[in-house]
């Protein structure tokens, strides 16, 4: 057994804070998909996926998870990055309005005159909800009032307050706000609700800098495979799935997992994992990004995704 332990090759992930949508890789180390492919993963949970990038650029970790635009915001600036796979499809965003004093809301139509909490300018979950208003042809400021509100958990509160009308969350509160009755949805990603450019948006992926893939392909092609055994698992065995989820996010609670993974598990426009990254993702990624006037022109699919990967998706 010393032997076998002294072959494995080690390899350390830069992630975000941990989070549901960090799932494949939860599994793929509990199931021991990781450990069957010959790999010692060292799992490094960081401030957020900038950290992680910038770590994996460093050196400090060898394969950065994360936003897959970051992949392409990375490429924009000739830094030389692929994106390995995808892990985490449709955003778990969802927006929100206080099921008591809003109740007889049903469409972002409903949201006029609102006051809606948001996270930092800039941030994703604060982009989203510009684009849904603008699809909408409503205007941020004469129809919808944004207030920026660090931290999920601020927002909930400032909800309960009577302090703003609604916002634009992420799970597990999402779910934690309608299983107490204190929120309803009004859109939701998860779903499949929202415009064709969100929904062809892909979340998360996993990245290397170009010359991790040239020396390593073997040990990255492995990383894969672990991840799309880990992803066909999550959807096989859901109770596996609710019971690796419970082990790794101890704070949330196993009776709400039991309530959001199933919920997680129908996304089905995108789906809630996923592996593959299709030319249309990364087209999706371009106008987005060109959109919200941060590249300025597109970032090829070639330049962006290895696609050799492609075969263990």
């Amino acid at each position: 057994m010393a032997a076998v332990a002294q072959d494995k090759v080690k390899i350390t992930i830069g992630h975000p804070p941990i989070a549901l949508h960090l799932l494949p890789a939860m599994v793929a180390e509990e199931r021991g998909f990781f450990a069957a492919e010959g790999l010692d993963v060292s799992n490094i949970y960081m401030a957020g996926g900038s950290a992680g990038a910038a770590a994996m650029m460093g050196g400090s970790v060898d394969v950065a998870s994360g936003a897959v635009t970051r992949a392409v915001l990375l490429q924009s600036k000739n830094i030389n990055v692929k994106l390995l796979s995808a892990m985490a499809g449709a955003r778990d965003w969802a927006i929100v309005v206080d099921a008591k004093r809003h109740g007889k809301v049903s469409s972002v139509k409903g949201l006029k005159d609102l006051k809606i909490a948001t996270p930092r300018r800039g941030s994703d979950g604060e982009q989203i909800i510009r684009a849904i208003l603008d699809d909408e042809g409503m205007r941020v400021g004469p129809d919808v009032q944004l207030i920026q509100i660090d931290g999920f958990q601020n927002q909930m509160l400032a909800l309960e307050k009577g302090e703003v009308d609604g916002a634009i969350l992420a799970e597990p509160f999402v779910t934690m706000g309608v299983r107490q009755g204190t929120i309803k949805r009004v859109l939701d990603m998860m779903q499949g609700q929202g415009s064709a450019i969100l929904r062809n948006r892909i979340w998360t992926g996993l990245m290397v800098k170009d010359e991790f893939l040239a020396k390593r392909g073997d040990v990255a092609a492995k990383l894969v495979r672990s991840i799309g055994k880990a992803v066909d698992a999550i959807y096989k065995d859901p109770q596996m799935t609710i019971a690796v989820a419970s082990k790794n996010l101890p704070s949330v609670g196993k009776p709400l997992l039991e309530e959001m993974i199933p919920h997680l598990l129908k996304a089905d426009n995108p789906k809630a994992f996923a592996t593959k990254i299709t030319p249309q993702a990364i087209a999706a990624e371009n106008e987005w990004l060109i959109k919200n006037k941060e590249i300025t022109q597109n970032i090829s699919y070639d330049d962006v995704v290895a696609k050799d990967m492609s075969k263990f998706w």
